[in-house]
């Protein structure tokens, strides 16, 4: 088994963590930007926000379970 694989869960971790604190960080000044908008582009906008955090969890989830062999079982 190799270092990566073996290693594979905490650096997709830390990589999924240092982009929610980047783009958590980067909030303010994107809402800021996007305030001339009116207050629907900024609702917008956080919503975009937290859709592709759990898009990234559900990729993620999905990856995991082809990899090991899971189906989901629709109903």
């Amino acid at each position: 088994m190799t270092w990566l694989k073996r290693h594979e869960a905490p650096i997709a971790a830390a990589i999924i963590m240092a982009v929610l604190v980047a783009g958590w960080l980067l909030m303010p000044r994107l809402m800021h930007l996007v305030s001339g908008g009116g207050p629907l582009v900024g609702v917008a906008v956080a919503i975009a926000f937290m859709l592709a955090f759990f898009a990234v969890l559900w990729l993620r989830a999905r990856r995991q379970q082809r990899r090991d062999g899971a189906t989901d079982g629709g109903d």
